[in-house]
């Protein structure tokens, strides 16, 4: 009652095959799930030291002046233009005569 024919026991072997196959993969998709999760906390844990460790930028120097929008460009520019002769004292730049219009 227990004896299989040969068909049984080649279709029993296929599915054993596929189940095993199917087992592998599960493990070997975990795996790969769990090694991205590991390599992701590794390189976030990475970039997070990087920036701790960066110092921050250097604040600009005093005589340094943001230009923040266009008219105050036009007016640095036009007031540029308008100067003759510079002067260049201890690495700062000096205007010395300007005739502004």
């Amino acid at each position: 009652m227990n004896t299989l024919n040969d068909r049984q026991q080649a279709t029993l072997a296929r599915g054993l095959d596929a189940f095993e196959l199917a087992t592998r993969r599960r493990r070997n998709r975990r795996r790969a799930v769990r090694g991205g999760a590991a390599l992701s906390l590794v390189l976030l844990v990475g970039t997070l030291l990087y920036r701790a460790s960066t110092p921050a930028p250097a604040a600009l120097p005093d005589y340094v002046e943001i230009v923040r929008d266009d008219r105050q460009l036009v007016a640095e520019l036009e007031l540029a233009n308008a100067c003759e002769r510079f002067n260049r004292t201890d690495g700062r730049l000096v205007v010395v005569e300007c005739m502004v219009p």
